[in-house]
């Protein structure tokens, strides 16, 4: 704490507004004890009646709570709880003011807003291994609050991009995850980060409470009462005693989801996650990991080649190709950007001229696909879809590799 005071706040105000400042900026922790009333009274020569005054108001405000004989400590929740407040302030104070400025100034809000919101942000990023370029100069925004679909065939640079963006390799060209420069500043990036390969896959020698125990002595953002709660709803319950490799594949992914969601991390990077499970575990897991992880505050990034059974779930969808973003789009606008017409015969034929991306023979009709789409002519000449996701990336591909 800053022993200088101002004349303009009553000292103990600003004493409560220090520690505020302490937890928002993540000097204090949930749990963690505030420096005791004696000796901050004697540090910075205070009457200990003030600072307890100061530490009272933290009390009422439901951020600190006493424990009696041993002090003051933060509440869990804290943080989380002043962002709120700050960022609704902000919404209703100080935005007004900015967008003013923006307006001025002739800026894109939206434009600025979408990179402002994002947890993760890419410009010209890049990452060569000798003559191969693995990620070719790709820009892109992913928002916080968002299910990012990542999709793309076996060596189109997904996995490098993953080990871009969790720190594992350098690149060229800007890359920020939240806020942080991941391969430069790995560790305190890897505090608010979960990265899954594989859901089915965990320590197989390892026992259930011994896989908690270690979770919950290596991450800090680990709420074991969580966990435990979680598994409290699953066959898992009853065998906290068991090895990993005495359980289930289905009892794995219970055991795995609930450990991914009792981590308060902002981004979770899921890479082929369900591999080897069968459509009942699949469907479970993302069912879960909706209702257990997934919020407005929270974003999840995922790949994998089921692309039809997380279509559903998908806030936006990117595809990659040869190191290339060759989509980059909110699932919202893919209905108004793309459509599929069925037709046949000489109307299959007009329908030709108009241009397709993409044509595929259903039945002895013809299935076209087409980008920027002018409805009104194409609905007079035959029947109208979205397409699928699956549909589009194998049309996208095609159309990069033609």
């Amino acid at each position: 704490m800053d022993p200088k005071w101002s004349e303009d706040l009553p000292i103990y105000r600003q004493l409560r507004d220090r520690v505020v400042d302490m937890i928002l900026e993540g000097v204090l922790g949930d749990g963690d004890a505030l420096p005791s009333v004696r000796n901050v009274a004697a540090e910075y020569r205070l009457n200990p009646l003030t600072v307890l005054k100061g530490y009272q108001e933290l009390v009422d405000e439901d951020l600190v709570e006493k424990k009696r004989g041993r002090g003051m400590f933060v509440i869990d929740g804290a943080r989380k709880r002043l962002l709120k407040d700050e960022r609704r302030r902000f919404v209703e104070k100080e935005w007004p003011k900015v967008l003013e400025t923006i307006n001025r100034l002739g800026l894109d809000a939206r434009k600025m807003g979408a990179t402002m919101n994002s947890l993760v942000t890419a410009r010209g990023v890049s990452k060569r291994f000798g003559k191969i370029h693995a990620v070719d100069n790709v820009s892109f925004d992913i928002g916080k609050g968002r299910i990012m679909g990542l999709i793309g065939p076996n060596g189109a640079g997904k996995t490098t991009l993953l080990k871009a963006l969790l720190g594992l390799t350098d690149c060229e060209g800007d890359l920020s995850v939240l806020g942080l420069n991941p391969f430069r500043q790995r560790k305190e990036l890897m505090r608010n980060i979960c990265f899954i390969a594989d859901v089915a896959v965990l320590p197989r020698w390892i026992r259930v409470s011994q896989l908690l125990d270690f979770v919950e002595s290596t991450h800090p953002n680990f709420s074991r009462e969580k966990a435990e709660a979680l598994l409290g709803n699953t066959k898992v319950n009853t065998r906290r005693d068991a090895r990993v490799r005495e359980l289930s594949k289905g009892m794995v992914t219970q055991l795995h989801l609930a450990i991914i969601a009792a981590i308060d991390a902002r981004l979770l990077v899921l890479d082929e996650p369900t591999l080897g499970l069968d459509i009942i575990f699949r469907k479970e897991f993302y069912a879960n990991l909706l209702s257990d992880y997934f919020d407005e505050e929270r974003t999840i990034l995922v790949t994998t080649h089921q692309v039809e059974e997380i279509e559903n779930i998908l806030t936006d969808i990117m595809f990659i190709n040869e190191g290339r973003i060759i989509l980059d789009a909110s699932m919202e606008s893919l209905g108004e950007d793309y459509v599929e017409l069925l037709a046949a015969g000489e109307k299959a034929d007009q329908a030709r001229s108009i241009g397709p991306i993409a044509e595929r023979d259903v039945f002895g009709k013809k299935i076209m696909l087409f980008e920027k789409p002018d409805r009104a002519r194409l609905e007079a000449l035959g029947e109208l879809h979205t397409p699928s996701v699956a549909d589009l990336f194998v049309a996208k591909v095609k159309g990069v590799a033609a």
